[in-house]
């Protein structure tokens, strides 16, 4: 009888403290931003790029995986680089790009340049319950264009079999940075082919340090190297001190911000100066797309010319471009084929997706708003040719993650607050790791995320896993000490 009566206190109180694993995990598919898949390419005769370059290889990984820092960056920005011809943007004649969707998060997590974002957020999903590649994947795309018929159709399948292999559980969609504005496109696809598609198989709609309305680093990428040179030397392992090994083996040291020292007999390694990754930049479409919208920054100002005193506002974003170019219509024709097409493409916002709306996004962390040139500077140059390079430096700065400017980060969930339509909460954070990249990594975000997702059935719930057996023993412990207790009042072995 004690034995058995011991048993069921403890037994109980177990029970209790484990209770929290009984919930309901809805599958969650991530959608990353630019730069954020590994990319990979096929090449069939390739002309078009420098002559020491490969002109036929498969299965080549031309970003994302730290190796290919070991080849030729001009011939890796020519292979993933687009060319504009006849008003319309074309990939490199004889390069094929894809992207594979691993059955899991690997498109995302084995990226070398954002692993450490990813993982740790995969991770902490883990810890939860979570088993990557059964309900927990990517959804990886060719960030160099805006996506295509394909990715929607592949990202369609993916959501559709999530949902039945896991019980016929809702998914969620987690969009970082770019990934807002497409995965918005995305469903926005889906929704116009079928109405009841996203009610039906869409839990949660999740963006994360959204882009929706551009940011002026991008417009930094487009005349100089600093949105890529700024993220390298951020988030880069080889360029903040933790070179790889293959590379440190090589004597490769590191220079000016703009300019990379090469040392040995290295002909076979050459890496980027300034110049190179501005003209890079230039040939990528949606960098371009990423230029800031007139809509979400209005008049305020966007350039200024320090000597002159010449001011540009946002809503002069592409006569200021222009301004820097030798043929000015190109540069007109490549504004609209890309920004414009893109808020064509997604309709500016305007529709609300039918599902519950969570946009995480961290503020209070100083971004650029706007960028000064100075006067000697301001010749013109072919967009089409290495020489064109200017040195763009930050002017103002205001509120925002670092990358992304508060107006754009708030953009299109201003809108559908402002509509009423939909159900839209806004979380805002604060601090160094609330910024653009770090946001990911933040178990406070990530914590307040999986609390929105998870649904719990009578939970108890603690910070710490140890905290459930703690509670378990000191409970069962106090009610033996009261049965013995009462053995003792009533005068009864025990």
């Amino acid at each position: 009888m004690n034995n058995s009566l011991w048993f069921f206190v403890l037994f109980l109180f177990f029970e209790l403290a484990q209770s929290e694993r009984e919930r309901k995990l809805h599958p969650i598919v991530i959608i990353p931003g630019i730069l954020g898949s590994i990319i990979h390419a096929n090449g069939t005769n390739v002309e078009s790029c420098p002559k020491r370059c490969s002109k036929i290889f498969s299965n080549k990984v031309v970003w994302g995986e730290g190796t290919e820092l070991l080849h030729d960056f001009n011939c890796l920005a020519c292979y993933m680089s687009s060319d504009f011809r006849d008003g319309e943007w074309h990939g490199r004649t004889g390069v094929r790009k894809f992207v594979k969707n691993y059955p899991n998060t690997d498109s995302v997590e084995r990226l070398y340049y954002l692993k450490k974002a990813f993982e740790t957020m995969v991770d902490e999903f883990v810890k939860e319950g979570y088993i990557r590649g059964k309900d927990v994947f990517a959804s990886a795309y060719d960030w160099t264009e805006l996506p295509s018929d394909e990715w929607i159709n592949d990202t369609k399948r993916l959501i559709e079999d999530a949902y039945y292999n896991n019980a016929e559980s809702k998914v969620v969609i987690i969009a970082h940075s770019m990934g807002g504005p497409f995965s918005y496109y995305f469903l926005r696809k889906v929704h116009e082919s079928d109405g009841e598609w996203i009610k039906k198989f869409i839990h949660m709609y999740i963006p994360i340090a959204p882009a929706w309305g551009g940011a002026v680093k991008a417009l930094k990428a487009i005349l100089s190297f600093r949105l890529m040179g700024d993220f390298f030397f951020s988030h880069t392992p080889i360029f903040h001190g933790k070179p790889l090994d293959m590379i440190k083996q090589k004597g490769v040291l590191l220079g000016k911000q703009n300019e990379f020292i090469q040392q040995g007999d290295m002909d076979e390694f050459s890496v980027p100066k300034g110049a190179r990754i501005a003209n890079f930049a230039r040939h990528v479409p949606t960098v371009w797309m990423l230029l800031p919208w007139e809509e979400a920054f209005g008049s305020k100002a966007l350039a200024l010319n320090k000597k002159t005193g010449v001011k540009y506002s946002f809503n002069e974003l592409l006569p200021f471009i222009q301004s820097f170019a030798t043929d000015s219509d190109k540069v007109r024709m490549m504004f609209e084929e890309s920004q414009t097409k893109l808020k064509n493409a997604i309709g500016r916002y305007d529709w609300t997706p039918p599902v519950p709306i969570r946009i995480f996004y961290g503020k209070d962390v100083l971004t650029p708003i706007s960028i000064k040139v100075e006067k000697e500077e301001m010749d013109k140059k072919d967009f089409d040719k290495e020489e064109a390079y200017w040195k763009a430096e930050d002017g103002l700065t205001n509120d925002g993650d670092g990358t992304v400017p508060e107006e754009s980060l708030s953009y299109a969930g201003g809108i559908w607050t402002k509509k009423g339509d939909g159900d839209v909460l806004v979380r805002i954070y604060t601090g160094e790791d609330a910024e653009h990249l770090e946001i990911l990594q933040n178990k406070k975000v990530i914590k307040d995320i999986l609390e929105e997702i998870v649904v719990c059935h009578l939970c108890w719930k603690w910070d710490l896993n140890e905290s459930h057996l703690v509670f378990a023993l000191v409970g069962a412990a106090a009610c033996g000490l009261l049965f013995l207790f009462g053995c003792i009042i009533v005068k009864k072995a025990c």
